[in-house]
């Protein structure tokens, strides 16, 4: 590790910044987005030409992709800070990798790479504990770009090109399908000249694929509907208008989507300063408006969401600094400096590390204390870990409850005169066995350590199994107007390995 840092803290959500300069040592930065310190860094031969960085959510590592090494590789984390001296592995394509996504719901690592006239779609081996971590298990050439977007069911994968011929490429992704790893090229759109695809994202319900085409001196986002096969047009008679003007200036470099939602933020920059935007892409495409909710004096390289969609990370330089803010409003809550040579930020990634289940049907309604309860999970989503501690907050003091859990997600308003909603239905099962019904402590919560091999249905206890999704939630008791009720948190999902 370079000596440019000397303390080393402990991160509460660490950020990854990577480089993309000329040189064969481009320097890598980590920075903690609670406290604004700066973790550590320096230059490594191995975080050359950077193109991509993911956090492993199983295990500590640190997942990079590189254009000029031409491989994905994993370090492990020591103390917060990747150790480039020790690859747990690096796999080679003999081309330039671009960008690499771990994929939770498949257990797999996703990258592009560049092969002759187009693109290939690499799956890897993304269980830790297998004698494969890390190696190919499958690729389809593509005709299309580095930028591709993953639907939120991981069953659907989107590529968009480099230069924007009307067209992107759609990949089947689950692994279940007879045409696994097949690919598809929906109808073509006008084609604005001299146009690039930046950035790619699906909508929730997998209808829509949503692509940013930027070019000199325009910036558009196109919306595709799977259903009918066509592209928004919002004037007909003017081909260019089939895709929605951003309205700012300069070159729009990516575009994320918050998971759950039709929101998406656009990053750009012209040649003065940089740029963030918003678009709430619900409803016709006419009734669209997209709002700048910031700007950064300098240029800029790249930018990331946090787990939960609430703030975004962005790079700026002159001076080099990473910009957090929150990702509704834009306001900038902090700025943390990176060394005065710090240049090429080309990758941001924000840990999702500490990120563990999916929270739905939130938030809870209001208890007898004004706010609703909440349910967090913590632990390893590897069933043979049997690693899950369940923790209820935010509930009346003294107040018994439990847990419930069923493979099937639902929505009971009001479930026989409680106060809040049931989140799960079907078979559902109740945490009520020796030990397991607990008493909110004087912060007014509780936790119960789970064991998986045991876990409660109506007539049986089950074990959980590699592929299987469970849904929590926390009971407990309330009051309304003085009367004794009950009243439930939201629920958590977890998709187990």
């Amino acid at each position: 590790m370079s000596a440019l840092f000397a303390g080393i803290a402990q991160a509460q959500s660490p950020i990854f910044i990577g480089s993309s300069i000329a040189g064969d040592t481009d320097p890598w930065y980590m920075v903690d987005a609670e406290s604004g310190a700066l973790l550590g860094g320096g230059p490594n031969a191995m975080t050359n030409n950077l193109s991509g960085a993911a956090f492993h959510p199983l295990t500590d590592e640190l997942l990079v992709s590189s254009t000029l090494g031409e491989t994905v590789f994993s370090v492990p984390l020591v103390g917060n800070v990747p150790d480039f001296s020790m690859p747990v592995f690096e796999t080679d394509f003999n081309a330039s990798a671009f960008d690499v996504q771990y994929d939770s719901r498949y257990d797999r690592i996703l990258t592009v790479t560049r092969s002759g006239p187009g693109n290939t779609v690499h799956v890897l081996e993304g269980d830790p504990t297998s004698p494969a971590y890390g190696t190919s298990q499958g690729s389809i050439v593509t005709d299309e770009g580095q930028s591709y977007g993953l639907s939120e069911d991981s069953t659907l994968l989107a590529t968009a090109p480099i230069v924007f011929d009307g067209a992107f490429t759609l990949v089947d992704m689950d692994p279940a399908s007879p045409d696994f790893l097949t690919s598809s090229e929906p109808p073509a759109s006008f084609v604005p000249n001299l146009t690039f695809g930046t950035g790619i994202t699906i909508s929730p319900d997998n209808r829509f694929v949503n692509m940013l085409i930027s070019g000199i001196g325009r910036i558009h986002l196109g919306q595709f509907d799977r259903q009918t096969q066509t592209w928004a047009d919002i004037a007909p008679s003017v081909p260019i208008a089939i895709h929605f003007n951003t309205a700012v200036s300069g070159f729009a470099l990516s575009m994320k989507q918050v998971e759950g939602t039709q929101i998406v933020l656009i990053a750009g920059n012209d040649e003065t300063s940089g740029w963030l935007g918003r678009i709430d892409l619900s409803g016709d495409v006419s009734t669209w408006v997209f709002t700048t909710i910031q700007t950064f004096p300098g240029g800029t390289g790249s930018f990331d969401l946090s787990p939960d969609g609430s703030q975004y990370a962005y790079t700026a330089e002159g001076p080099a600094r990473v910009i957090i803010g929150d990702a509704v409003t834009g306001a900038i809550t902090q700025e943390i400096m990176l060394p005065a040579n710090a240049e090429g930020l080309n990758t941001v990634t924000w840990s999702d590390v500490e990120e563990f289940g999916s929270s739905y049907c939130g938030p809870a309604n209001a208890n007898s204390t004004g706010v609703p309860g909440v349910l967090t999970a913590e632990g390893s989503a590897l069933a043979a870990d049997n690693d899950v501690t369940m923790t209820v907050s935010s509930v009346p003091v003294g107040s018994f409850g439990f847990l419930i859990t069923s493979q099937t997600q639902g929505f009971v308003a009001n479930v026989g005169g409680s106060a809040g909603n049931l989140c799960v239905v079907g078979s559902i099962g109740r945490y009520v066995g020796p030990g397991q019904i607990r008493m909110a402590d004087a912060s007014g919560s509780w936790s119960l350590v789970l064991d998986l091999t045991q876990t409660p249905q109506p007539t049986a206890l089950v074990p959980v199994l590699p592929g299987e999704a469970w849904n929590f939630q926390g009971w407990y008791r309330d009051t309304s107007m003085g009367m004794p009720t009950s009243n439930f948190t939201q629920g958590i999902e977890i998709n187990f390995l």
